[in-house]
Parts: structure tokens; C-alpha cells; sequence
């Protein structure tokens, strides 16, 4: 169970790859429209890379490019050591395994470390820590009550004599999977330990987020700051995302138990969902002719995959539920290279900066990142239509949550717009030089080594000459500790098949050689790390900067 515990905690979306036609919605403060849009400016993602894929990335080698990338950046913030030693406050001697009474004592000790962090902190201290420990206690007993069913459900199972199939393992025999069956159910001290491990690491987490609020990266989360004023206080809103999050681990517990063929394949990708058109344009490959075929699998084993309306209403709470309620601290990394750059190139909440987020799944980080800029222009792309709609609705809920109060709050006049795109990651429909800034978060490790490099291509496109990329995903090999590195592979098991691959690519070099952009900063926030880049700018636009520099310095000098 810690396994799946551990795996779940460190996937994310994908959702960044879209078919040939594209579309776009487009609102500002509640008005939406539907245009047609242009085939894309961009490359050919038919064609991504002309290196076959096991050439890229050798999946068995012990390379660290965690640690082997630091000295590209030119800043690696301290949050960078904080994690590379994070432990527990106790730890079994070497080569022992954690016991249960240790683990108990470790909790008891991050959860007085919150209180005493509530009580001593002033007011907005004690409303962060409360609300994250609701949270916790939200999102924890959630994941615990699947996994509970789950383990329930094997054991009436097996106790009516009925065999557990499971092909990929290799049980042949009714005996077999019954045993396997009772072998892989939670015992309660080894789920109890995986528990408390988590906890221990939320705690250190929020540390760290309230920390970056007290440093001014960033503002405390808008639905914290209004409180039972926001929808997710409503008694009917809490028991309806905690039925769809309870039947969702449920069944995603059943297909990792499983591990059959099926279980990976999405019904929108079977042959009888398919047009005539789209069949007869895929001879070359399998499945639709709208998605890449790496696109068309089940990641995770979550319902549907990235393809109805239910997997997109579930995913927030979801994800949330198996990160024990830190996936948006974790997010907000991402806010901290982008905070620095918009307060440096931006006016009055952020106007004259423009922002395309990339495989956005539900807009949650968008939201914080309108929040903090609310007058930025911002953009968003995702492959599914279904999430595309749940982001829609998301920005829509914000702005009317938060715009009037913002607008008026800071003298801005109105929010800046926001688009919605389906498009391809590595084929987008902008022209070059669109943006100031470019988000990703969460995609890379469910791409392959090939399409990782063709989405650094054209991510530097579509950047304005001296803007920032922000690339926020997983940990990798050498992140955190070394007894860390060899877990990271287990996580193909719930089906990430190109997860190997990510923990063993040098992003920062990738975006070196593969878009000429230049390492800025590394964060890391317990399983996720942001790495940030600029685009060089035109040798003409740098040398007019460096002149009026140069002539604003003079000007200072004279007496």
C-alpha cells in the first residue's frame, strides 16, 4: 500500500496534446464565445524528434540529474538542500526498517510543529495553519477509507472462493491469486506507517508555502482568505466531491491490484469509437488520428482517463486526496520565478504581461497566478475538451469570487482576459514570440524522451525574446535523498510508462540544447521542483536596454 501511497503522491496530469483541429473559448469576466482558430504556426508533432526513443535515455542507467543539473542554474534556492536532506525528525538505524512507534512519535512531533507554527504566527498564521489541517484531515481519511474498501473488497472476495485475475502477474491458478490477493492487502502497521510518513511531509510542506507567503512571493491561497464564503465550504459541494473521490481511488486501487491490459485502455481510444475519417487516416499508427498514441493510455488507472466530465470533476480532489492535501503548495512553486519576473517587467497587477499556461488540466494554478496578477493576460492550453470545460468553469467561479473586490482593491479598472485553447504541447497555435511567459506543470514525466524535446522547441517559439518558462514536474533521480532513487521506478507500475525515462533526463540540459534557453533558478517543494529559464534576448533589444541603463546610471550620478 505504501507503494501505491508513494506513486499516487508524486503523478500528475498530462493533458497536453491535442488533435489536428483546434478550437478556442474565450471569456472575459463571465462572457464566453466559440471561434474556429487557424491550423497551427508550429512544427510537426506527427514528426517530434528523428532519434527513435530508446536512443534518447538509457532507462536502467544510475545517472542523478537531480543533482547533476544544479550547476547550471544560476540560482539554487535553499529550498533545493532543504529537501535533498529532508528526513523525519527519527529515522531507524541503517538497514532496518521503520517501526511503528517511531513513526508515531514522528507525527506527534510535525503536528505540534503546525500548532505551535498556528499559534505563534498572528492571525493569518492560525487561519493557514487551520485551514491545511482540514485539509489534511479532509483529503488523508479519504485516501485511507479506499484503501480501506479495497482491502475489504479482496477480502470478501477471497473468502467466497472467488480467484482474483490478474494476468500481467502471471496467477494461473484460483490458489494462487487468492494468496497473492491477501499478500498485497494493508496490513495496519505498514498503512499506518505510510500515513505518517506522509503527514510528516505535509507539515514540512506548508512550511515551506507560508513561508513563501511571509517572503512575498505570493498572496495566501484566495479560497483560504475567503473562507465560508467560498463554495467548497457548502456542506452539498463537500458531499459530492467526496462521493465522486471515494468511487474514484476505489476503482483506481482495483485496476493497480489488476494490472490488466484493459485496465490501461481508455474508451475514447477503442476501435468502436472511432469515425470512419479518423480510421482511415491512422494506417501508420494505432488508435485515433486525433491523439498521439503515447497519449491513448489510461495513466494512473483513473476513470476514463483524461476523457469525460466525471475524471475532470474528480481530478482536483483526487490528486489532492493522494497528495494528503499538498498538491497546491506544491503548485505554488511555480509562483516564485514567475512572482519575481511579473514585479519586474509588469505594471499594476501584472498588466502588459502575458501568460500561456500549458497542459493547464482544471486552470487550478492559473487561478493563484490571476490572483496575485489580476490585470495579466493569460492563456491556457490542455488536449481534453472535458478539462478544458472544468477550467472554463473554474476562471469563471474566480472572477466572480474575486474580480470586483481586486479590480477595486487594486485600481486596475478589470481583469485581464483569459483564453482557453485545445492544442497540442509540442504544436502550438501561436505565432512566435507570443508570450511573456510560459507554464508547464505536471506533463513532462508523461511524455516520451523525443516529445520532451519537441515541447522545449516550441515552447521557446512561442516566448517573447527575454521572457521566462516555468517547468514544474516530479522530482528525479538525485533530488532527494539517494535511498529515494531506486523507489522512483516502482511508479512505472501504475502505469506511467515514461516515467523511467523523466527520472533520468537533464531537463536543464534539454533546454540548453534543445531550445537555447538559459537555466535561471530551481525550486523544489517535497516531490515536485520547478526549474525556470529565459529566452535570450535580441542582440538589438539588449544593447537599446543596456543603453538606457546606462544613461538612467548617468543621470543618478550627476549632482
Amino acid at each position: 500500500m505504501s507503494k501505491v501511497l508513494i506513486f499516487l503522491a508524486l503523478s500528475g496530469p498530462s493533458l497536453g496534446f491535442s488533435p489536428s483541429a483546434t478550437f478556442r473559448l474565450s471569456f472575459r469576466l463571465g462572457a464566453s464565445t466559440l471561434e474556429p482558430l487557424a491550423t497551427s504556426p508550429g512544427a510537426d508533432s506527427s514528426t517530434p524528434s528523428a532519434k527513435p526513443q530508446e536512443a534518447l535515455v538509457d532507462e536502467t542507467s544510475t545517472v542523478r540529474p537531480g543533482e547533476d543539473e544544479n550547476e547550471l542554474f544560476r540560482e539554487v534556492t535553499p529550498s533545493v538542500k532543504r529537501w535533498k536532506e529532508y528526513t523525519p525528525k527519527n529515522l531507524p538505524p541503517e538497514g532496518q526498517a521503520m517501526k511503528l512507534p517511531m513513526a508515531l512519535e514522528n507525527v506527534q512531533s510535525a503536528l505540534a510543529r503546525a500548532a505551535r507554527n498556528g499559534q505563534t504566527g498572528g492571525v493569518i498564521a492560525a487561519r493557514y495553519w487551520a485551514y491545511h489541517a482540514g485539509r489534511i484531515a479532509f483529503f488523508s481519511s479519504q485516501n485511507i477509507l479506499a484503501v480501506a474498501l479495497n482491502a475489504a473488497t479482496l477480502f470478501s472476495s477471497n473468502n467466497k472462493g472467488e480467484a482474483v485475475a490478474d494476468e500481467a502477474m502471471g496467477r494461473a491458478t484460483r490458489k494462487e491469486a487468492q494468496t497473492s490477493s491477501l499478500l498485497d492487502a494493508p496490513n495496519v502497521e505498514s498503512t499506518l506507517i505510510a500515513v505518517s510518513s506522509l503527514l510528516c511531509e505535509a507539515v514540512e510542506t506548508f512550511e515551506q508555502d507560508f513561508e513563501n507567503i511571509q517572503a512575498g512571493f505570493y498572496k495566501e491561497p484566495w479560497d483560504m482568505e475567503m473562507g465560508l464564503r467560498h463554495r467548497q465550504a457548502s456542506l452539498p459541494y463537500i458531499a459530492d466531491k467526496a462521493r465522486r473521490l471515494l468511487g474514484e481511488s476505489t476503482q483506481i486501487l482495483s485496476r493497480r491490484r489488476r494490472a490488466l491490459p484493459e485496465d490501461r485502455k481508455v474508451w475514447k481510444f477503442s476501435s468502436k469509437f472511432r469515425s470512419a475519417d479518423s480510421s482511415a487516416s491512422t494506417s501508420s499508427s494505432k488508435g485515433s488520428s486525433l491523439y498521439p498514441e503515447y497519449y491513448q493510455t489510461n495513466f494512473h488507472y483513473q476513470t476514463d482517463g483524461w476523457m469525460s466530465a466525471d475524471s475532470a470533476a474528480v481530478y482536483e480532489s483526487a490528486t489532492e486526496s493522494l497528495f494528503f492535501g499538498r498538491q497546491d503548495a506544491m503548485q505554488r512553486g511555480s509562483l516564485v520565478p514567475l512572482s519575481k519576473f511579473v514585479k519586474q517587467t509588469g505594471g499594476k497587477g501584472g498588466r502588459g504581461v502575458s501568460m500561456l499556461e500549458v497542459a493547464c488540466g482544471t486552470g487550478r494554478l492559473a487561478t493563484f497566478a490571476r490572483d496575485n496578477f489580476p490585470a495579466m493576460e493569460v492563456a491556457l492550453v490542455d488536449l481534453s475538451p472535458y478539462y478544458l470545460e472544468e477550467a472554463r468553469q473554474n476562471h469563471e467561479y474566480w472572477e466572480k469570487a474575486r474580480g470586483a473586490s481586486l479590480t477595486e482593491e487594486l485600481g486596475i479598472g478589470s481583469l485581464g482576459g483569459v483564453s482557453f485553447e485545445q492544442a497540442a504541447a509540442e504544436n502550438l497555435p501561436y505565432r512566435d514570440e507570443s508570450f511573456d511567459v510560459v507554464t508547464c506543470v505536471y506533463l513532462f514525466h508523461e511524455l516520451p524522451p523525443a516529445v520532451r524535446r519537441a515541447c522545449s522547441r516550441e515552447f521557446a517559439r512561442v516566448l517573447k525574446p527575454g521572457g521566462l518558462l516555468v517547468l514544474t514536474d516530479s522530482v528525479q533521480r538525485g533530488d532527494r535523498m539517494r535511498s529515494y532513487d531506486d523507489r522512483l521506478d516502482l511508479f512505472t507500475n501504475l502505469n506511467e510508462p515514461f516515467y523511467k525515462s523523466y527520472v533520468r533526463e537533464n531537463l536543464g540540459q534539454i533546454m540548453v540544447e534543445e531550445a537555447s534557453l538559459e537555466p535561471v533558478s530551481k525550486h523544489v517543494t517535497s516531490v515536485s521542483k520547478t526549474l525556470a529559464f529565459t529566452k535570450k534576448k535580441a542582440s538589438k533589444q539588449k544593447a537599446q536596454e543596456e543603453a538606457q541603463e546606462s544613461i538612467e546610471a548617468a543621470d543618478i550620478a550627476e549632482p
